[in-house]
């Protein structure tokens, strides 16, 4: 998007303050304005934006029917709701190898690193408690958008949503 208007919204405000040094890599003309806002009751008008996009946070949300709402309500009409979020890889195989990183590994990195094992932990098991990718796709049919579709990449660890609003 070589220009147009941006906003970036999360409930913590050290994470928006976290994305400000990244502002200087923008395009020219593409304006960008953060807004710390709750994702179960977005502070904007309805209809407010042509696409609507979240990166691995609906599944840490505590009614995941209403964070799609509204995504909804504030996509104009015709506008998309993308939401991209971890899942569980479907071969058996590499299932088994994704748990035994996901679960043992990356825990362990995260303490060594960070110095927060929790953390770590909460991630593979938030993954293993959240809706499989047809499910979440009927979660946002219910919430009221249309053509929903989705992909898997990463090798399945990854799933990328899209549905239409109406």
């Amino acid at each position: 998007m070589p220009s147009g208007n941006v906003v970036g919204a999360d409930f913590t405000p050290a994470m928006l303050q976290a994305g400000r040094p990244r502002l200087h890599r923008r395009p020219e003309g593409l304006r960008v304005a953060f807004v710390a806002a709750d994702a179960l009751s977005l502070p904007f008008p309805d209809a407010a934006f042509d696409c609507v996009v979240s990166a691995f946070t609906v599944r840490n949300l505590a009614d995941v029917g209403q964070g799609f709402r509204e995504q909804v309500r504030v996509t104009r009409p015709g506008g998309r709701v993308v939401c991209l979020e971890l899942t569980t890889p479907t071969d058996p195989l590499f299932a088994r190898l994704f748990e035994a990183y996901f679960r043992g590994l990356v825990p362990w990195i995260g303490g060594l690193v960070a110095g927060d094992t929790g953390a770590y932990t909460y991630l593979p098991e938030s993954v293993a408690a959240f809706l499989r990718p047809r499910l979440l796709a009927q979660a946002m049919q219910a919430a009221g958008l249309g053509r929903v579709r989705y992909r898997r990449l990463g090798l399945g660890t990854v799933a990328l949503h899209v549905g239409e609003r109406e």
